[in-house]
């Protein structure tokens, strides 16, 4: 039996996606995976101008984080969101090393791999 789950998305329709996502990677029957249960809180937020990785508020948060910054910094993601982040480093190569190595340290084995999603 395998499980996945997903909370503090955007929407409800993001929540399903990653829940069956996650489930299908850790499954020997991925097929098999369905939804069980679900809980729609109402949440407006208008992501216009995010990149399509961000499907949380805590990404909106960390991608306001990367636009507020004055310093080199990157963010780093995959389906699963905004996964990476780095700030005030020494450059911006070092800021899009660190933030990769925090998307792949937080990402699932099994799910493509992290990718920068912006830098300065």
């Amino acid at each position: 039996m395998a499980f996945g789950f997903a909370s503090g998305k955007l929407s409800i329709e993001a929540a399903k996606k990653e829940a069956l996502l996650l489930c299908s990677a850790r499954s020997s029957d991925p097929e098999k995976c369905e939804i069980a249960a679900f809980e729609e809180t109402a949440i407006n937020i208008d992501t216009k101008g995010y990149p399509v990785e961000v499907s949380s508020i805590k990404d909106i948060e960390t991608f306001n984080k990367f636009n507020s910054s004055s310093s080199h910094s990157a963010i780093a993601g995959n389906q699963l969101g905004l996964l990476g982040f780095a700030t005030a480093v020494n450059s911006q190569a070092e800021a899009e090393e660190m933030a990769m190595r925090q998307c792949l340290k937080k990402t699932h084995y099994t799910l493509p791999k992290c990718k920068v999603i912006a830098s300065k």
